[in-house]
């Protein structure tokens, strides 16, 4: 994949995150600027595009989650999205290995045709 089709893919995944949460923070139901990622992107392809890492919050919320005083907002976007079972299966996509990943076969996940991207 090159870089702009990566870049791509980061831009449909926050549209389908946004859109997913009506534009609306997960943890505060204010206006949501920002789709993060629970498991952070940079830790590979398997949670990148992910949809359920993905959670939509303000800017602030989003700093909030980068900082060092991230222990204020974690506990609650987990309860918010499913605690535990949330929490498993990010892991269980973590620990898949994508092997030939393509473009079209990601951005044909982010599209809702198919189940899974890895």
């Amino acid at each position: 994949m090159t870089p702009y089709q990566v870049n791509k893919l980061d831009r449909l995944y926050q549209i389908r995150i946004l859109n997913l949460y009506g534009w609306h923070s997960v943890v505060s139901g204010l206006i949501a600027q920002v789709a993060h990622h629970y498991v952070p992107k940079s830790r590979g392809y398997s949670t990148r595009w992910f949809i359920p890492n993905g959670i939509a919050l303000t800017d602030d919320e989003h700093k909030l989650a980068h900082s060092k005083d991230k222990y204020r907002i974690l506990p609650l976007i987990n309860d918010v999205m499913g605690g535990s079972d949330w929490l498993k299966l990010l892991n269980e996509q973590q620990n898949k290995t994508c092997k030939n990943l393509k473009y079209e076969t990601v951005k044909e996940y982010l599209e809702g045709k198919i189940d899974n991207y890895c």
